[in-house]
């Protein structure tokens, strides 16, 4: 009904998505939650993931990792180097997060730095343009940076409900519910 052929599912949180993935591979691909704290034993993880699993992604949140990890700290260059090796996109979360955790490690200029460093790494950035696309409808002529600004003040108001991820807009689980409460 919406186009979407297949679900990404993370590995690591429990066994009922390894049971999905087995019993599902054509609805369902995996990925792998790293935390780059774990050193090296971290990049074992993500090859045993990949053998098993055929990991698509290795996603992130590096504001939320305890202690928290920014970017382009060198803990997640052996990650970066085994991605680029694997052909795997490194997917994290990004810009202000939704939780009330200090956003610096998620700061989006941080990944210049990476990327310099890692040409050859794919990155899909998550969890940050639903919000910044809707201040760009609502305000087209503020430039960016006064977006993220605006975007860090609507996270610390204290009506802020935090939005993860949300159903396609017009649908029953939806009612354009999630572009209202973003707006």
């Amino acid at each position: 009904k919406h186009g979407i052929a297949r679900a990404m599912l993370g590995l690591g949180f429990s066994e009922l998505q390894e049971k999905a993935l087995r019993a599902h591979p054509d609805r369902f691909f995996a990925s792998y939650e790293a935390n780059p704290n774990r050193g090296m034993d971290e990049v074992r993880k993500i090859v045993a993931m990949h053998e098993e699993f055929d990991i698509k992604a290795v996603t992130a949140a590096p504001a939320m990792i305890c202690p928290p990890v920014p970017v382009n700290d060198k803990k997640w260059y052996p990650i970066y180097a085994k991605l680029v090796e694997l052909d795997i996109p490194f997917c994290p979360c990004m810009g202000v997060p939704g939780p009330r955790v200090p956003f610096g490690p998620q700061k989006v200029e941080l990944l210049d730095e990476v990327l310099w460093f890692f040409p050859e790494l794919r990155v899909v950035t998550r969890h940050r343009d639903a919000l910044l696309a809707a201040l760009a409808r609502i305000a087209p002529a503020q430039s960016p940076a006064a977006r993220e600004a605006q975007a860090l003040a609507y996270r610390r108001s204290p009506a802020h409900k935090a939005i993860a991820a949300h159903p396609p807009a017009n649908t029953w689980r939806s009612s354009g519910q999630a572009d209202a409460q973003v707006a």
